[in-house]
């Protein structure tokens, strides 16, 4: 075993996705070998070092004992959990009935700060051991007001958002655009870069290879991150920076309405997943890039976008989840409803909620699409987050 930064550890994930291991370096059309990289060989060709990278950088945790993964292990497999969506008039006490569960559980499974107070709409996950009718559900479920008739697809305000419409919509293919040259620290040079995304221009960091390209390309989307504090490279620096040293060219967009860039992310945050697909379409504009071997890795909410991407994209190669947002849009909105954000409910205001368009957050969720994934998937989360439930 060895010492290793969670952040490299991810990094490792997509590195073996893309250049596969105990396997002969594949070629590209052009005779280019994939970088390839031992997982207990992982020190850097130059002088400068992955540890030497600031603490700042690393967002994703401090150092870590762990056991590198180079293939498939024999975990077992786990039931989706059981799941309520709490209809009007219901009560926590008469959902822990129903389930014949505790209130407790149902606190600590959700992390539910008011017991006395459940969103209409909001989707429960039911501790272990929860069964339909086992509890005594004598407490009778009054509906205090009429549930809206769904929307059809067809007419649904999140129809332009739907996953079958991201699926077939055009995407701005370019061309990204060198703004300035930041750095160069031996192994990789690191630029500014913008491009064109839905009408706006995007902006986003760069590390490119020192070397003879064209480079495979890894994408790294960072979390929810105060729009106020943000700059650059903020969850995302410690990943690309070992990426770009094992000969990975890195890619770390904005997203519209980050650092200065225009737009909104509204609704649901979905046009973030948009600005990827244009980065991804644009990709052949840029000689260092090989728009042939494409790689996405998020964290938290940039784990929501990528798995809108791995159900949208006929491109990448490879996508790794760190402690991702859930692939159901109605649980994500009534997490940040109970976190506090305000935007769920300006969303609601326009496209409605998921009590009262049911079928719109059926139509954008990943969940409901996961039989078009494409590329192999790999998820990394903590079973002490409490913020994303690992059971997610």
């Amino acid at each position: 075993m060895r010492t290793m930064n969670r952040s490299r550890l991810v990094a490792l994930v997509i590195i073996v996705a893309l250049s596969g291991c105990n396997a002969p370096p594949l070629v590209n059309s052009q005779g280019t070998p994939w970088p390839t990289i031992s997982a207990f060989d992982v020190g850097p060709t130059d002088t400068a070092s992955v540890a030497e990278v600031p603490a700042a950088e690393t967002p994703m945790g401090d150092a870590a004992t762990v056991t590198p993964i180079l293939g498939p292990t024999d975990a077992p497999t786990l039931d989706a959990p059981q799941t309520h969506r709490v209809e009007p008039g219901e009560t926590l006490a008469q959902i822990a009935a129903q389930y014949g569960v505790s209130i407790a559980a149902l606190v600590a499974a959700n992390g539910i700060v008011d017991p006395d107070h459940v969103e209409v709409g909001a989707v429960l996950i039911i501790p272990a051991g929860g069964v339909p009718g086992t509890g005594s559900a004598s407490i009778p479920v009054v509906p205090q007001q009429t549930i809206p008739t769904p929307i059809p697809p067809t007419e649904n305000a999140l129809g332009p958002w739907s996953v079958d419409a991201l699926t077939v919509r055009f995407y701005d293919s370019g061309p990204i655009v060198k703004e300035a040259r930041l750095a160069n620290v031996g192994a990789y040079e690191q630029w500014s870069i913008s491009y064109p995304s839905d009408g706006i221009t995007v902006t986003g960091l760069m590390n490119i290879p020192i070397g003879a390209g064209p480079f495979p390309v890894v994408i790294v989307l960072h979390g929810g991150i105060d729009q106020s504090a943000y700059s650059p490279g903020d969850d995302t620096a410690s990943q690309a920076d070992y990426l770009a040293r094992n000969g990975y060219l890195t890619l770390a967009p904005d997203y519209r309405s980050y650092n200065n860039t225009e737009g909104s992310g509204s609704p649901l945050k979905v046009p973030w997943a948009i600005d990827t697909m244009s980065l991804i379409a644009a990709l052949p504009t840029l000689p260092e890039a090989d728009a042939a071997r494409i790689g996405v890795m998020g964290h938290s909410r940039g784990g929501g976008i990528a798995e809108h991407v791995m159900v949208i994209s006929q491109q990448v190669k490879a996508v790794v989840l760190y402690a991702p947002l859930n692939t159901d849009e109605a649980i994500n909105w009534n997490l940040y409803t109970g976190l506090g954000s305000t935007w769920p409910g300006d969303d609601a205001a326009i496209y409605g909620s998921p009590i009262s368009n049911p079928i719109g957050y059926d139509i954008i969720s990943p969940s409901n699409y996961l039989d078009r994934i494409t590329m192999p998937i790999q998820i990394h989360h903590g079973t002490q987050d409490n913020v994303l439930p690992v059971r997610w």
